[in-house]
């Protein structure tokens, strides 16, 4: 009888384990932990398009009518054992986290993993393959960058 309860016990147990598990991975991504994940008040068509030079370590922000550079910024990019995810991505989340990131949060919809362009408490890093995968900015270039983009860049 008490091993039968105990047996209810534990797999009771596991299952409320599996289920916070699950809530965790899909809950708490950075997307959904930042203060504004979403903000509907923003344009869904990008008025800009970024580029970043994996080679040069530069950022470009182009404006999508005219294909001018509006601004360039210098960057961090992935390390060679945790490379960047080369492709076109678009920007699905923007968040205002705390100092760690800059202040401020673009998420990208690569589909294997978490990557963002974020600041750093890290400015000597900026210039170089240093990142795990993520880019980063110099902290005063993501909230500036942040004002300029839309939620669909």
């Amino acid at each position: 009888m008490v091993i039968r309860k105990l047996n209810k016990i534990i797999a009771f147990n596991s299952y409320f384990s599996v289920l916070f598990c699950l809530f965790l991975i899909f809950f708490c991504t950075p997307q959904n932990m930042a203060v504004s994940a979403s903000e509907p008040s923003a344009k869904k068509n990008a008025e800009h398009i970024i580029l970043i030079d994996v080679n040069e370590l530069q950022l470009y922000l182009i404006d999508k009518d005219t294909k001018n550079t509006v601004k360039k910024y210098s960057i961090a990019v992935g390390a060679l054992d945790s490379p960047s995810p080369l492709g076109t991505w678009k920007v699905t989340s923007k968040g205002q986290w705390n100092e760690g990131f800059g202040g401020r949060w673009l998420g990208l919809n690569v589909p294997w993993g978490i990557y963002g362009i974020h600041g750093t408490t890290r400015p000597s890093s900026i210039g170089s393959y240093a990142s795990h995968g993520c880019i980063r900015m110099f902290n005063t270039d993501i909230k500036d960058l942040y004002s300029k983009v839309n939620i669909g860049t």
